[in-house]
């Protein structure tokens, strides 16, 4: 019950992380074309 518990709570924290890292991903994508719109003025 306690190994089930614990299984049960990796698995949340690898979804965060997931959608952390898709966050992250966007946020950087967003960071670089700005970076590439602003080279162009």
């Amino acid at each position: 019950m306690i190994t089930g518990r614990i299984q049960d709570i990796a698995e949340q924290i690898m979804v965060v992380i997931k959608n952390n890292m898709l966050v992250l991903s966007v946020i950087d994508g967003l960071k670089r074309k700005r970076r590439i719109s602003n080279a162009c003025y």
